[in-house]
């Protein structure tokens, strides 16, 4: 596990594998945080979709995400989940990003749904 640190916040990136275990665990909510377009193509199996590009991503996610639990974020290969989870655990969240995002996802041959 890699620990991610910027001036504001901290936030955990894990390699797929690790990924798929944390999702599975009780109060940890998934997000992708594609555009909705990309979202409806193929995510992982119930992750909600909150596009961090969105005007208002943080305000949205504060009105839609439990603080209380773990969000675990990604988005197609972590450049913008890496954003999201930098503003999201600035915001007050414990978060989890996938390395590599949904490209790392399939490539570890994980599965996807439309």
């Amino acid at each position: 596990m890699e620990n991610n640190t910027s001036t504001t916040a901290t936030f955990t990136t894990v390699a797929p594998a690790e990924f798929s275990k944390i999702i599975k665990e009780d109060n940890v909510y998934l997000i992708d945080v594609r555009h909705p377009d990309e979202w409806a193509e193929g995510h992982i199996a119930g992750a909600a979709n909150l596009d961090v590009m969105a005007e208002g991503f943080v305000d949205e996610a504060k009105r839609q995400l439990p603080e209380e639990d773990t969000i675990a974020v990604y988005c197609g290969t972590g450049k913008r989940s890496g954003m999201a989870s930098e503003e999201l655990a600035a915001a007050g969240f414990k978060i989890v990003n996938l390395e590599g995002g949904l490209n790392a996802w399939e490539a570890a041959g994980l599965p996807i749904e439309k």
